[in-house]
């Protein structure tokens, strides 16, 4: 699921946070590689006007939800 799609199933689905965590990994395969990103997928979500919270994590970081 790329940035595009995904944001779509921000839309539909309406959750309180998403935590992306394919874009921006870098497949083996230069032909799978696409280029989107974790921050390009946020600001789609934001141009979208959706008030869902995205959490883009760091490689060793973690989150824990407000609850």
């Amino acid at each position: 699921m790329g940035e595009k799609s995904a944001a779509r199933a921000v839309k539909a689905l309406a959750p309180r946070t998403v935590i992306p965590i394919h874009l921006g990994i870098l497949p083996r395969s230069p032909l799978m590689r696409t280029g989107e990103t974790p921050e390009g997928f946020s600001k789609r979500v934001r141009d979208a006007g959706l008030k869902t919270e995205v959490v883009i994590l760091h490689e060793g970081e973690s989150w824990t939800g407000q609850h």
